[in-house]
């Protein structure tokens, strides 16, 4: 997971085994987390990315993310490159944008 990745394989990445089920609740905030990557932490430019609703979708899980640090300014903080633990730090960020944990240390 790198900023150089296209829409095409973040939406790969999406439809992974591990985020694969169609009924995964977090799956639109871990392409809002992987796009952010790519246009950066930015809730309009995330949503025109994705062609997400900016409002309901996109904006509301950038303030989640912001307000437990992940993203900070015009940077993210994450390990989801992480070889070992990348998909798991991903996944916990992605609860995070859904608002149903929060991180301990910001």
């Amino acid at each position: 997971m790198n900023k150089d990745q296209t829409l095409q394989e973040i939406e790969k990445v999406a439809q992974d085994p591990f985020f694969s089920e169609d009924s995964f609740p977090v799956r639109d905030s871990v392409r809002i987390l992987l796009a952010s990557l790519h246009v950066g932490p930015n809730a309009d430019k995330i949503a025109r990315f994705l062609g997400l609703n900016r409002d309901t979708v996109v904006r509301p899980r950038v303030k989640r993310l912001r307000a437990n640090g992940v993203f900070q300014d015009c940077e993210i903080v994450c390990e989801w490159d992480n070889k070992e633990s990348g998909h798991m730090s991903l996944l916990l960020d992605a609860l995070v944008a859904e608002g149903l944990i929060a991180r301990t240390s910001v």
